[in-house]
């Protein structure tokens, strides 16, 4: 088990050596080949993180040295998250000169995005949700039409039968 997770530990460090080349490489270039960069670096994100995803679940298998290897891991995702910021700040053209200069307001600006994009997921669900609603209120008024009908054409068939 230790080394299989050793062997995750290898492909990890590989995963963010490519990462971080990769940022550097936005940094540097713009436009369409910035953009293939950044579509590496995502599709290498993803890679890293269901390489921590399986790290986790040897870990937790692990009878002997467990807490060690949950630290590594736990290390590990620190390490992603700080290139995911390093990422978006090199997709943003931010250098740690300009920060010290004008200073930090992509915080702020990511914060917001993330508000918006929250708020209009929500305002979508909610959107679906009346859609539904319409179209059960809809089904709702042509069951009762149609039983409306049902029960005006037994009401005929009594009637000629001369029953009531």
């Amino acid at each position: 088990m230790a080394s299989l997770i050793e062997t995750y530990e290898q492909q990890y460090a590989t995963l963010t050596a490519e990462i971080t080349h990769n940022i550097n490489n936005i940094s540097s270039t713009r436009g369409a080949e910035k953009q293939k960069y950044v579509r590496q670096v995502e599709k290498l994100f993803d890679e890293a993180k269901e390489l921590l995803e399986q790290m986790d679940l040897e870990v937790k298998d692990l009878t002997t040295d467990r807490q060690k290897y949950r630290t590594r891991v736990k290390s590990y995702q620190v390490e992603l998250t700080k290139l995911e910021t390093d990422v978006r700040r090199a997709k943003l053209g931010i250098d740690s000169s300009r920060d010290e200069l004008l200073g930090d307001d992509t915080h702020d600006s990511e914060d917001q995005r993330r508000r918006l994009l929250d708020n209009t997921e929500m305002l979508d669900r909610a959107t679906r949700r009346i859609e539904h609603g319409y179209k059960v209120t809809l089904e709702t008024e042509q069951i009762g039409a149609q039983v409306i009908e049902d029960l005006s054409n037994q009401r005929k068939v009594y009637r000629d039968q001369g029953v009531g």
